[in-house]
């Protein structure tokens, strides 16, 4: 069997060997001719991005859309916005005097995911942030503002920013037991769940490393059993990956989307929807922000986000997505990865290889490979294992080509 920790000390290993590479800016002589410069800053950028392009044609680990890969999106239609300062400082829904935004965009956005996750438009706030991560810490700081230093509740397996953000906040973070394909354990959830304490629930749909769903009913059920009657609670579901997804997935929707026990949903604009710049829906209920939203005199208007400047271009980037795919577009996306997502694991049963799929996951999770197979395929790992996400433009052939490697290696681990 591949022994884990000597592959990880090899990976850590080669990475200090090899620390990225400082590409330093360029110093022009008063002399030269600007057109020259030009010629050069565009040559080193060209050769750059050609590199990466051909790099993400391989990776399998993490979920993007490669930018040199047709996804049946034009993004050159809205080349108008790329030389403009669009700043969406503040609330979308308020004018604000610095008018230089796309916060019409923006509406138009938090308009369709409130609809796609059944929460009426006229309940609901929100903004694109910077980052799913950055969402998550939006909902802790919203519930920490609503109900008081309660303690958060995480699942093993969430996203490691959970932790991040629940320190940069002061919050007592609980940390609940999961199985080994990521499944957040109920009954440990509801033992460690203290009744007397605002619990703000950070709920998993789509685990980075095996894409399990913590079942938000059942969460909801736990809330109403163990809390002492006035306790507060907040839920929110961290959905980055499968967020603008599995509502299209039959029997899935249920798990994104606003029941009563849910305050806030957030999903990622730069993985499933293919931005070119990472970037976070965040949707709350609207009265969870208005009881401490201020009105700040600088920017003349209301905010309570956790940035103050966010990148207005790639809101813009986020409607055009979302208007040329339009729902069935959508579906298909999501057809697609999981039908890619099955055929990988076919034919990694037929080569004898372990493989695991959970229902309404795209996330496939396999033994870990040697290291240099790791690198190669950019795979993500976790501990004896590691993952791939089939995208909806994930090749099988790639997938292919990585098995074949598999299959060269010396002790490759296989099915007994």
């Amino acid at each position: 069997m591949f022994d884990a920790t000597n592959a990880a000390n090899a990976v850590n290993a080669a990475n200090a060997a090899n620390q990225t590479r400082c590409i330093p800016v360029l110093t022009s002589s008063r002399y030269q001719r600007p057109s020259t410069t030009r010629h050069t800053v565009r040559r080193v950028v060209q050769q750059y991005i050609d590199d990466v392009e051909e790099r993400a044609e391989s990776q399998l680990g993490y979920p993007l859309i490669p930018a040199n890969i047709d996804s049946g999106v034009d993004l050159d239609i809205i080349d108008a916005a790329s030389g403009t300062l669009l700043n969406n400082v503040g609330d979308p829904s308020k004018r604000a005097i610095f008018s230089l935004n796309s916060h019409p965009f923006e509406l138009g956005v938090l308009q369709y995911f409130a609809k796609l996750w059944g929460l009426p438009y006229d309940d609901a706030w929100g903004f694109v942030a910077s980052s799913s991560s950055e969402a998550i810490t939006q909902a802790m700081y919203n519930a920490r503002e609503l109900h008081g230093r309660g303690c958060v509740y995480v699942s093993r397996d969430a996203h490691y920013s959970s932790k991040k953000s629940a320190r940069i906040l002061g919050l007592d973070l609980v940390e609940i037991n999961a199985d080994e394909l990521g499944r957040l354990e109920y009954d440990d959830f509801r033992k460690k769940l203290d009744p007397t304490r605002p619990a703000f629930v950070i709920a998993t749909v789509g685990t980075t490393m095996t894409g399990s769903i913590d079942d938000i009913d059942e969460l909801a059920r736990i809330l109403d059993d163990v809390l002492d009657d006035g306790v507060a609670s907040y839920m929110h579901i961290d959905a980055a990956f499968t967020g603008s997804f599995l509502p299209f997935v039959e029997g899935y929707a249920h798990f994104v989307s606003f029941n009563d026990r849910v305050d806030s949903i957030s999903t990622s604009g730069h993985k499933f929807l293919g931005t070119t710049a990472p970037c976070g829906i965040y949707v709350c209920r609207e009265r969870n922000i208005a009881a401490f939203a201020e009105t700040i005199e600088y920017i003349h208007a209301r905010d309570v986000t956790i940035p103050c400047s966010r990148n207005g271009q790639v809101v813009i980037e986020l409607w055009a997505i979302l208007s040329q795919l339009g729902p069935h577009g959508l579906e298909a996306r999501a057809t697609d990865a999981i039908s890619t997502a099955v055929a990988a694991v076919d034919a990694f049963v037929a080569a004898h290889l372990r493989c695991h799929l959970l229902h309404g996951s795209t996330t496939l999770v396999i033994d870990r490979p040697p290291d240099d197979v790791v690198i190669k395929y950019q795979l993500a790992v976790s501990g004896s294992t590691a993952h791939i996400v089939c995208m909806p433009t994930t090749s099988i052939e790639t997938i292919e080509m990585l098995i074949h490697d598999i299959m060269e290696c010396p002790g490759r681990p296989e099915i007994e």
